[in-house]
């Protein structure tokens, strides 16, 4: 685990609506986020950079996420199961007890980050991988079922995801997961739409100070 710095996942996704189409899940070690959903025409893109959330349809431009919504998606970035780490502060992580996922027993896990967003983790008592992942904000309800556990590279990786998000499930098959793969910087980049150019900073602050 502490050889990972980079975790490139694709696979397949099928919809509510019975829509299929596919996803890129992007990761580093620092804290880095960016996932692209493609389903038929309709394009999703969210990530955290390092330093600002966003979110959007990429060939519209992507907008800057605050509130609930950006402390949601920086938690995924920085509290990833596969290389994330917080970049401040530590996350709290409070045992609850044992319950049942389905026929399986479970040991529970409340967690907290930093900045309030808190998760609960159901682990297979026998196995202890992540069976359930359940997350409750301002912003919305995310509740993820992992299966189909696999070895890659000395790791066990889930290739099969329900994903519950804002009364919507959506069903992920993964193909493949690679590591370690060099990722620039311009992947996790994301600025103004191309019609909209930022103003100049001497222009900017005559019109703040009007």
């Amino acid at each position: 685990l502490e050889a990972i710095t980079t975790t490139t996942v694709t696979g397949r996704v099928r919809a509510p609506d019975g829509r299929t189409g596919t996803f890129t899940h992007r990761s580093t070690r620092s804290g880095r986020l960016q996932v692209d959903v493609s389903l038929g025409e309709a394009q999703w893109r969210w990530g955290f950079n390092g330093r600002a959330a966003c979110q959007g349809n990429p060939p519209d431009g992507l907008r800057t996420l605050a509130g609930e919504a950006a402390a949601r998606v920086r938690a995924e970035a920085i509290c990833g199961l596969r290389c994330g780490r917080p970049a401040e502060g530590n996350p709290k992580a409070i045992f609850v007890g044992r319950e049942q996922v389905g026929s399986r027993p479970v040991l529970v896990v409340d967690t907290v980050m930093p900045d309030g967003v808190s998760r609960t983790l159901s682990f297979d008592a026998d196995t202890f991988l992540l069976l359930k992942q359940e997350g409750h904000s301002e912003a919305g309800t995310d509740v993820r079922s992992f299966g189909d556990y696999r070895r890659v590279g000395g790791v066990m990786e889930p290739h099969e995801v329900e994903w519950q998000r804002d009364g919507q499930t959506f069903l992920l098959s993964v193909d493949r997961v690679t590591r370690n793969e060099p990722l620039e910087d311009r992947v996790f980049a994301f600025g103004a739409p191309a019609d909209d150019a930022l103003p100049k900073m001497a222009d900017l602050l005559i019109a703040v100070r009007k």
